[in-house]
């Protein structure tokens, strides 16, 4: 498993590293304490025991087993079959159609986006200076803006429409991108504000997407 993931880890440092190297040219940062504080993240990375994580798996494992058991007893049933009268048309002409253009380019490219960011960020904050308890507090903040608005952005959609929600949440993947090229990344509470930004903006753009 381990030698597995190493490549994985190489890909992960890569990532942190680029984005390590343009923080510091953002923010006038020493290079050669940077390099070191980045250098030790990676280090710290790199030794890292896949199979000390075996607990955790186990319990997802134990948690998906559940809930396939659970959905199983549910006994929903089938839905009725609804008869057409309207021609079936080929996945290749829905595919050409605009409105799914628009709807699978916001999903995926909300989802892109928001992972990329997401996936290294504690490990930047720290290399950049930032203690473990701002990187966590950060990233709580970006998690609950990301499923919070979830509750409502389904019933706003079918309310205002799914193409202004997916507006919406490009406008705020904009400010949001904006805090973090002219901000001060340094600072926890422009950083927070970035990961809230880019949060709801994948949770608009992610359900609006699929709505459409």
């Amino acid at each position: 498993v381990a030698n597995l993931a190493a490549p994985l880890f190489k890909s992960q440092a890569a990532v942190v590293q680029t984005m390590n190297q343009t923080a510091m040219d953002q923010t006038g940062m020493d290079h050669s304490a940077m390099g070191q504080a980045a250098d030790q993240a990676m280090g710290d990375m790199a030794g890292v025991d896949i199979l000390s994580f075996r607990g955790a798996y186990l319990v997802y494992l134990f948690v998906g087993v559940l809930t396939l058991g659970a959905m199983g007893l549910l006994g929903m049933g089938k839905p009725p079959a609804q008869m057409s009268t309207e021609p079936q048309r080929s996945l290749g002409e829905i595919a050409r159609q605009p409105v799914f253009v628009v709807g699978a380019l916001s999903a995926i490219g909300s989802f892109c986006l928001m992972a990329m960011f997401m996936a290294g960020m504690t490990m930047m904050m720290e290399a950049m200076g930032h203690t473990h308890y701002q990187s966590t507090w950060a990233l709580s903040g970006h998690y609950f803006a990301m499923f919070l608005p979830a509750l409502f952005v389904g019933l706003l959609a079918q309310r205002f429409g799914a193409n202004k929600i997916v507006l919406t949440g490009a406008v705020m993947y904009v400010v949001g991108f904006a805090v973090a090229l002219f901000g001060d990344m340094m600072n926890t509470l422009h950083m927070w504000t970035f990961l809230i930004f880019l949060g709801a903006g994948w949770s608009a753009m992610f359900i609006g997407g699929t709505a459409l």
